[in-house]
């Protein structure tokens, strides 16, 4: 009688870790502090000549064909993807990293990349980028 009792209980209180475990995976508790946050935007530009009303003269997917890349000497490369408008929030592991751009072959590319940023557990790091496109 005692051993089933002890039986119940000791399989009552592995489900219940088991489904914690499982909650945990799916919901990420537990795991919130062991990462940080990339956040910002990335602007291109000038397209539309000077004084020009137009905005018609900017490049259809200008930001949704690129992907900024963080690169560190211990993980395989990270790509966040550019909403339409520039914008970009990704969760990432805690390191040094090195940051560049798909596709970037504006004047002023070679300016603001590549760019070193250390991402801390629980701290988010904004960066709002600006890419010339003029030659002068």
């Amino acid at each position: 009688m005692e051993q089933d009792l002890f039986a119940k209980i000791a399989f009552s209180v592995a489900a219940c870790a088991l489904g914690v475990f499982i909650l945990s995976l799916v919901a990420g508790f537990g795991t919130q502090n062991n990462y940080g946050y990339l956040s910002g935007t990335v602007k291109i530009g000038p397209f539309c000549p000077p004084g020009s009303a137009n905005q018609t003269c900017t490049p259809a997917n200008l930001y949704s064909s690129r992907d900024l890349v963080l690169t560190s000497e211990n993980r395989f490369p990270l790509f966040v993807a550019l909403q339409s408008d520039g914008r970009f929030s990704q969760r990432i592991e805690p390191g040094i990293y090195s940051l560049g751009l798909t596709n970037c072959t504006f004047p002023g590319c070679a300016v603001q990349f590549p760019k070193n940023l250390t991402i801390t557990s629980g701290k988010i790091v904004v960066l709002n980028i600006s890419i010339s496109t003029d030659v002068s």
